[in-house]
């Protein structure tokens, strides 16, 4: 195993769960990403970024209250700048 993980994110907000993670369990949702972290070392860091983000704050002028994928891309180069 090379030490890759992945997780699923919620992009649908108009519930309060964008940028929610996702468990197997979870009920399916309209759109999801998924996020590959490669870096195992960043992995629990990432996950706690996630969890305390406050992505329906970032999504609360977007009429569809939807995430998008340069959303998260964006947000994740100006908070973790080392991660290509």
């Amino acid at each position: 195993m090379n030490g890759m993980t992945m997780i699923y994110v919620c992009a649908d907000g108009g519930d309060g769960t964008a940028g929610k993670i996702l468990s197997p369990t979870d009920k399916l949702y309209a759109c999801e990403y998924k996020i590959q972290i490669i870096d195992r070392e960043k992995h629990d860091e990432l996950i706690n970024f996630f969890n305390k983000f406050d992505w329906n704050g970032l999504t609360k002028g977007i009429a569809m209250k939807r995430l998008k994928q340069f959303h998260i891309i964006e947000v994740l180069k100006k908070n973790f700048p080392d991660l290509n």
